[in-house]
């Protein structure tokens, strides 16, 4: 049988993939590495193309015209469906700036690069990423830039060289490499970048070249021979259920653990004739699933995901509805789109206009991304919630916050429910426009957001003769410089209400994170701003400088800032990173109510912030650096809160403190006398 015809058996493995993909999606716990499904369709892939190509280049007909109108024929079809679902649903389901974003991974599906658009985004397993309908392309993302590299790397070496193997195992072995280098350095480049997963299709790929294997042909007798060849598909078959069931989100992945579904699937890939590939991959249900694997994997996760937007915990007859209803839609796809478009020629312009629909669906989701999410849609709240977010910019006195309407009819024919939700809404807008004005303020004046705070607390005898009821008294008259990023400008507010008596000397901007290294420009706004904090720290020796940011994770260049701040302050004090949600936890608040809704929105904290807390704790131990644990103040053991006892919003965006958050963490501060010991002498 030539690689090039069709195979019962691969259809089979598509499915057992495919399968494995849903499940992990659906339900986790059932198949916790259910995610290696991907790795399989790579190899499967890489070793089909491949085939191809080998075939053309032999015989002569090879032309890249041709190979990407098949390569059009096949994905652009049921993904520009799935585009356009996916943005009609939003367009009634999200929020603006949900929305926004959904549009700006609409056009990066179209353009097939999601996984770089994903890479800068976070982890593939994290929390947030439940919530992203189109995560999932990131893998067709890499498989269309090895369509695109790779037939162009194999004609140009056919000219000079013709020793495809020989290539191919060569770029496999560089790529393996790198994948394993970044396992250890950085495990979400390794998870998203085309150079380090190549090796999983160049499997395929060695594989197709290899054609019959050299053991099929020389090993021991024929009996041998055919004893192996048949335990080939059934230890791949092994290999890639030991993986499903044993592999977890939280192992380092690819890695070398991605071997083991590689292999796996080259084994099955391996064995065209063998009993297992006949009697088990080749019945019908699984030829079936296969067929319909593609579409199927399209339509999966969208469902899924939105189902957990628009739901704080689908439960599990909701999930296995929406499944099967991924399977029906996937069916339809295949039998409606897929297969009529396949049996136009190559060449037909037909091929060549479907270029267009997709095209058009990936500048609609980036005019959506553009337009801050089309805030004219009034569904769901998108318009005010729009506006009260975008608080570097909102007036003070608009209209349309102070009376916003009431809750949409989608609450349904529960007029106690719709009155609970039009409530929460006047409530959370309230406090947004107020955070909104808050923040303005704050960033255009910052001492006006030092006072606003402080007058909340204000003790006169704090500025008198004899102010012996001041509360820390002790500090009375300290100076501090608090240098950073708007999570300084938020802290400088937390800082002046917990401590009134103590002058704090504020330098911060948006997005400056305090990390001279960071900006190389000499006119650079960040890098000045730092320039006159230390100006101003070496003219006035303050009693200690607090560093207060969104930390990055590579924050240890900060050493530097260390050493030369710390020449002339008491004390240093580093700021650790606050509790992070993703996406906005205010959205949840408003869909949902009660304790339920709280504790699911918790399940959303970003653990990299924990693990950036952790490494900046011993990071400060080993500098002799003061060090304020934010998460230990401000969360509980079980959780970390979104309200006050009173209902008052205390985190207005994902990672900001309100006008509430800031006298809730403040009090905080302030009864644990935090800077009396941060600031006391040593071996006091």
């Amino acid at each position: 049988m030539s690689s090039t015809d069709y195979r019962d058996d691969i259809d089979g493995l598509r499915a057992l993939a495919v399968s494995a993909v849903v499940l992990h999606h659906a339900f986790p716990a059932l198949a916790a590495g259910g995610f290696v499904g991907v790795d399989v369709f790579f190899v499967i892939s890489g070793y089909l193309i491949s085939a191809i190509l080998l075939h053309e280049l032999h015989s002569g007909s090879f032309s890249l015209r041709a190979f990407y109108a098949r390569r059009i024929r096949r994905i652009f079809p049921a993904l520009t469906l799935v585009l356009i679902g996916c943005y009609a649903f939003g367009w009634v389901a999200l929020y603006a700036d949900e929305y926004g974003k959904l549009g700006r991974h609409i056009a990066h599906g179209a353009g097939f690069v999601s996984n770089f658009a994903f890479w800068q985004e976070g982890g593939y397993f994290d929390q947030a990423a439940e919530t992203k309908p189109l995560n999932h392309l990131w893998s067709l993302g890499i498989e269309e830039q090895f369509y695109i590299a790779w037939p162009l790397i194999l004609w140009a070496a056919w000219q000079i060289w013709r020793k495809p193997l020989a290539l191919a195992l060569a770029i496999l072995a560089g790529s393996f490499v790198f994948n394993l280098y970044l396992a250890q350095s950085d495990t979400i480049a390794d998870f998203y970048s085309p150079l380090s997963r190549v090796w999983e299709l160049l499997v395929g790929a060695a594989l197709s070249f290899a054609g019959k294997p050299a053991w099929q042909r020389r090993f021991g007798s024929a009996r041998a021979r055919e004893v192996l060849g048949q335990a080939g598909p059934v230890v791949g078959f092994v290999l890639i259920l030991f993986s499903i069931w044993v592999f977890k989100k939280t192992d380092p992945y690819p890695g070398w653990r991605a071997l083991l579904p590689t292999l796996g699937a080259a084994l099955i890939l391996a064995g065209a004739n063998t009993w297992f590939n006949r009697f088990v991959l080749s019945v019908r249900p699984m030829r079936w699933i296969g067929l319909i694997s593609y579409s199927l994997y399209l339509w999966h996760w969208p469902l899924l995901a939105f189902a957990r937007v628009v739901s704080p915990s689908p439960g599990a007859p909701v999930i296995v509805a929406l499944v099967l209803l991924a399977v029906a839609l996937a069916h339809l796809s295949y039998v409606l789109v897929e297969v009529p478009v396949r049996r136009w020629k190559p060449l037909s312009y037909r091929v060549g206009l479907l270029i267009v629909p997709l095209a058009l669906t990936g500048f609609a989701g980036y005019n959506a991304y553009a337009r801050d999410g089309l805030d004219f849609r009034e569904v769901s709240l998108t318009y005010y919630l729009a506006r009260a977010r975008t608080f570097f910019h909102q007036d003070a006195g608009s209209d349309a916050l102070a009376n916003p309407p009431g809750y949409p009819a989608s609450t349904g024919s529960d007029p106690a429910r719709a009155a609970a939700q039009n409530q929460k809404l006047q409530q959370l807008v309230k406090q947004m426009q107020s955070s909104a004005v808050f923040f303005k303020d704050l960033q255009n004046n910052p001492e006006s957001g030092r006072v606003v705070a402080a007058r909340e607390r204000e003790r006169e005898d704090c500025h008198s003769a004899t102010p012996t009821a001041c509360p820390h008294n002790g500090l009375r008259g300290a100076r501090i410089v608090i240098l950073g990023d708007s999570h300084a400008g938020n802290l400088l507010d937390v800082f002046s209400y917990a401590y009134p008596a103590v002058e704090f000397v504020p330098f911060f901007d948006t997005g400056c994170t305090p990390i001279s290294r960071r900006y190389t420009e000499e006119y650079n706004r960040c890098g000045q701003l730092i320039k006159r904090a230390l100006k101003y720290t070496r003219e006035n020796h303050p009693d200690a400088v607090i560093f207060a940011a969104r930390w990055p994770l590579d924050f240890e260049p900060i050493e530097k800032d260390l050493t030369d701040f710390g020449q002339y302050s008491g004390k240093l004090i580093m700021v650790g990173p606050g509790p992070e949600f993703e996406p906005d936890p205010s959205h949840f608040l408003l869909r949902f109510a009660g304790d339920d809704a709280v504790n699911y929105i918790n399940s959303f904290l970003l653990q990299e912030q924990f693990d950036k807390n952790q490494r900046m704790k011993r990071f400060t131990a080993n500098a002799s650096v003061g060090f304020i644990d934010r998460i230990a103040l401000y969360c509980q053991p079980s959780f970390c809160p979104l309200t006050s006892s009173g209902e008052d919003l205390l985190i207005f965006d994902s990672n900001h403190l309100t006008r509430s958050g800031t006298v809730y963490l403040g009090g905080i501060l302030s009864d644990g006398k935090v800077l009396e010991h941060l600031l006391a002498p040593q071996g006091k």
